[in-house]
Parts: structure tokens; C-alpha cells; sequence
């Protein structure tokens, strides 16, 4: 088992008012050639799953998502392409916010080094978190909120991720963008250029983290 191991990606799009009927395996057929969905429909949501593409897109309400599980690079083009379509096929709906997401898991190493106790020892102080909670903390869960440019960034590690029954930090990164009301859509097509951009530096984040546990 790699050391890292990239879990899925997804695009986010919210808005004002979604239509959930938006969504049927017609809209998104020109993508899947040949594969037929797994899909739900209710008043709130719409979900279409397809098994062999390992691809999920949801419409609620107010937001459309769709996601890729044990992605490659190659995939973020998928999602890109997805995400411009749908908004594009919907032009009445008002654009608020998008989100570019990764989850990821790293493998802890074999030896001293590679232990959950390593990593709060190293990221939070162990004697000090002790004291605080007048225990010995099993596992811990941090997150970080952050601007790199126009993005915010949400960062999120947790010590406890069991992954095919072996143990490791998860990650899950968002890179959010708010839109603005007159020129949401341009800034949609600007945030989901980055993508690639948050792709590396998710794998930066992974592997300096893999060097250390």
C-alpha cells in the first residue's frame, strides 16, 4: 500500500435555487457514453451514480457536486468539464460559492517514527493538551482556515483514519471562492482553472506529512 493514497476529488457549485429534476442521466449522457447510472430522485435531491466512471454528481437545492473517487490528475478535466456544463445548461440560476475538494490518506510509516503519538506530539504538544484535558489524548483532529489569494482554504487532519485496516492521518482540503453577483460565472470558470494548482499542492501537503510520520 502507497504511502499516500488519494481518496476522491469534487467540484461544488451553490447557488440561489437548484431545480433537482436538472439532473437526469440525459443532461450528463454526452459524458458517459454507454453507462447507464445508479440514481435517486426526491423533492430535495437528485443523485446519479456512475459505477464504472467511479463518478457521483448530487443537485439539492442549493448546490451541485459532483465527485470522483480514487482520482488521477487527469480526472480534474471530468470534473471541470461536468461542473461548466451543468452551470451552463442552468444560466438562471445565481452562482454564490464553489469549492474545489480533495480527501486524501497518508500511511503511517513502520518504526518509531510512525505512530498516532508521533503525529500529536509533533502537531500539538502532547504535555500540553494533557494538562488542559487532564488526559492522554488517543487522537486528535486539526483544522486550519487559511487565504491563499482569493481562496479560502479549509484544512483538515485527524490521526485516526483506518484505511484497508491500517492506520494513518486523513486529509481533507476545500479550496472555496465566493462569487460575485455580477460576474459569478467568469469567476466559476477562473476558480475551476486552479484545480490542477490545488491538485499539487494537496500532494505537497501529503508527502512533507508522509516524511514525517
Amino acid at each position: 500500500m502507497p504511502r499516500v493514497t488519494i481518496l476522491n476529488a469534487s467540484a461544488v457549485v451553490v447557488g440561489d435555487v437548484f431545480t433537482p429534476n436538472l439532473l437526469t442521466p440525459t443532461t450528463l449522457e454526452k459524458f458517459f457514453r454507454g453507462e447507464q447510472p445508479r440514481g435517486i430522485t426526491t423533492n430535495v435531491v437528485t443523485q446519479l451514480e456512475y459505477p464504472k466512471s467511479e463518478v457521483v454528481a448530487t443537485l439539492e437545492e442549493r448546490k451541485f457536486q459532483v465527485v470522483k473517487r480514487a482520482p488521477k490528475q487527469a480526472d480534474l478535466k471530468l470534473l471541470t468539464e461536468l461542473t461548466t456544463f451543468f452551470t451552463r445548461a442552468n444560466p438562471l440560476v445565481k452562482l454564490t460559492a464553489a469549492g474545489l475538494n480533495f480527501a486524501a490518506f497518508v500511511r503511517y510509516s513502520s518504526g518509531e517514527r510512525g505512530s498516532e503519538e508521533q503525529f500529536i506530539n509533533r502537531y500539538v504538544g502532547h504535555e500540553e493538551l494533557e494538562r488542559l484535558v487532564d488526559a492522554q489524548p488517543e487522537s486528535v483532529a486539526l483544522k486550519s482556515v487559511y487565504q491563499i489569494g482569493e481562496t479560502l482554504c479549509r484544512l483538515t487532519l485527524s490521526s485516526d483514519a483506518i484505511l484497508d485496516s491500517t492506520s494513518g492521518v486523513s486529509i481533507d482540503l476545500n479550496a472555496h471562492r465566493n462569487l460575485g453577483a455580477k460576474n459569478a460565472r467568469p469567476q466559476l470558470r477562473s476558480h475551476l482553472a486552479t484545480f490542477p494548482k490545488w491538485w499539487k499542492y494537496l500532494l505537497k501537503i501529503s508527502n512533507k506529512l508522509s516524511k514525517q510520520i
